[in-house]
């Protein structure tokens, strides 16, 4: 027994996949034009001032100039520039949207990460059910933790790290806590705490970093309408 199909279904389902087949193609493009812009970045052109630096370095050397010469303050002065360009190419790339967050959102692209250093530190995951997020929120409390766990895998000696996010006051609760030694009390703040913050404020929004030994926390309230 075959049961007759709605007059017109073809035409239905053609003008649903047509609709659909440009946007999924447009989006499949970006993310592949992203990756191209991220790769020539990283591996392209980012290596070359890096080893323009060194090089500059090895003729200070080789010449035994000094800041006193004018050869030595011209060489350091082009140095200063090759520096300020590689850290300017970082940044670009820092600021590209990771593209897991396209493919797997932000919990779970926190959930993939937080995998990845198992075998430093073991990570938990707390994340409530959240609202709609812009894609600059979302980049911004997705770099937050994965530079948090980062430094935590990396300094903290810690044996545990867990990270919390949830929507409450009109603002995105972003918090990473681990058990590790601590921040000296005279350090220094490194380029990923910097970096952290300025993300931050970017989107109006404010970052605090506590820290004792047996437990440091970075929390940060981001609003939830920030671009």
């Amino acid at each position: 027994m075959f049961l007759a199909r709605p007059r017109g279904w073809r035409n239905q389902v053609w003008e649903t996949d047509h609709k659909q087949v440009p946007v999924l193609v447009d989006v499949a493009a970006t993310h592949a034009e992203r990756d191209r812009i991220r790769h020539d970045l990283h591996d392209g052109l980012g290596p070359s001032p890096s080893g323009m630096g060194l090089g500059l370095q090895a003729l200070a050397d080789a010449l035994d100039c000094d800041g006193a010469t004018p050869a030595g303050r011209l060489l350091a002065r082009i140095r200063q520039e090759v520096t300020t360009a590689v850290g300017e190419i970082r940044r670009i790339i820092d600021g590209l949207r990771p593209t897991v967050l396209d493919t797997l959102g932000l919990a779970e692209a926190i959930r993939q990460y937080a995998k990845t250093l198992a075998t430093a530190v073991p990570v938990e995951v707390k994340i409530n059910g959240l609202p709609f997020l812009s894609p600059g929120l979302e980049a911004t409390a997705y770099r937050i933790v994965t530079e948090s766990l980062t430094n935590t895998a990396r300094h903290a000696g810690a044996c545990r790290a867990c990270v919390r996010i949830s929507a409450a006051d009109g603002s995105l609760q972003v918090t990473v806590t681990d058990t590790g030694r601590g921040i000296p009390d005279r350090a220094a703040p490194g380029l990923g705490l910097m970096s952290m913050r300025r993300r931050a404020q970017v989107l109006d929004g404010t970052l605090h970093i506590a820290s004792r030994p047996g437990c440091t926390t970075v929390a940060a309230a981001l609003p939830l309408g920030a671009a």
